[in-house]
């Protein structure tokens, strides 16, 4: 199973910093698992994750998987510099739905490369924006390739509001699915895709909009 999986409900509510780093590698669910999806309120003061700071490789499920639905005091997201390799599942899911207070999101100069094969189905970086607006959304220098599904993964839904987004520098080759797999419904986005690869083992993968 998951080695660290921590569910917030019933408006469970947390004051000061909580931080996520260490390292859980080589398990048989997600490597790290924080979720606070009942919508019931849930207050966290500050959310801090640092993608240097955080190891969560090798797992047999996702390598970080955080689902947060209507959590309140949650401003920023900021995996920039991660390094999270060799997940079967996703090497990062996060979903953001419902959120009062706008989040400030950056993956810049990520990388999360799968195992590679046959053996993985998950993405490289799985983001969700769902009825929630990013006051910035930061995705340049990412490298998300050997994955089983998309190198990159975008889904905007229900009023998700982001501001002009440029993918610049990326490398997303030899994924199972899309290089970068885009999804919107009735949401607003600009996103611009410059410099970057979507090489598929010799074909091209393209960015698909919905």
């Amino acid at each position: 199973g998951d080695v660290v999986d921590v569910t917030l409900i019933n408006a469970t509510a947390i004051a000061g910093t909580r931080s996520l780093d260490g390292t859980s590698g080589g398990n048989a669910g997600d490597g790290v698992k924080i979720t606070a999806n009942d919508a019931s309120g849930v207050s966290i003061g500050t959310f801090a994750v640092s993608g240097s700071d955080l190891s969560v490789n090798g797992n047999l499920g996702n390598g970080l998987t955080v689902d947060f639905n209507a959590v309140i005091g949650i401003t920023s997201f900021d995996l920039s510099g991660m390094v999270i390799t060799n997940n079967a599942g996703d090497q990062v899911s996060a979903t953001f739905t419902d959120m009062p207070d706008p989040l400030a999101i950056s993956f810049d100069d990520a990388t999360a490369t799968g195992p590679g094969g046959g053996g993985a189905t998950g993405d490289g970086i799985d983001l969700t924006i769902d009825n929630t607006i990013a006051t910035s959304l930061d995705l340049n220098r990412i490298n998300a390739s050997s994955n089983g599904g998309d190198g990159l993964k975008l889904t905007l839904l229900n009023g998700a509001v982001i501001p002009s987004t440029s993918i610049d520098v990326g490398t997303f080759n030899n994924n199972g699915g899309n290089g970068i797999g885009i999804n919107v419904t009735s949401s607003t986005a600009e996103i611009d895709i410059t410099n970057s690869t979507f090489d598929l083992l010799g074909t091209v993968a393209s960015a698909s909009f919905n």
